[in-house]
């Protein structure tokens, strides 16, 4: 049918709230959208818990399915059917974004096909530098 996949977060270490409201704004006459949501997450445990409650069902299904025969392809990912990835991100008051990356890295890994470190310009021009 095609290519697709869910992209999970930016998730965080701990949970935060995200910019004040509004946080969306729209320019009729761009045709473009801003968008200042910020980091708005539940925390990497509220998410990982989830996940791993989704990935007990997903295991059992898998498991008490028969087994495929050679000729199928095995589409799906780690988790389960289609891709799963995650958007990493540090809390806003981090003063250690590497330690935030890697508690994501170390948590969530077991569950992603792929993640994505989001690490901007920004981040390096208002917090302490960090190397990954």
């Amino acid at each position: 049918m095609g290519f697709g996949f869910v992209e999970v977060g930016s998730v965080t270490p701990v949970p935060q709230e995200g910019n004040p409201m509004p946080r969306i704004f729209r320019l009729r006459q761009e045709g473009a959208i801003i968008n200042r949501c910020g980091f708005n997450s539940e925390g990497i445990v509220a998410v990982a818990r989830r996940l791993g409650a989704q990935h007990g069902k997903r295991k059992l299904e898998t498991s008490s399915s028969s087994s495929p025969s050679s000729d199928e392809a095995n589409h799906g990912g780690k988790a389960g059917p289609g891709i799963l990835g995650f958007n990493l991100g540090k809390n806003k008051t981090s003063d250690a974004a590497a330690a935030d990356y890697v508690q994501g890295v170390h948590t969530l890994s077991q569950y992603a096909d792929y993640l994505v470190v989001l690490y901007s310009l920004f981040w390096l021009i208002h917090s302490s530098p960090c190397f990954l």
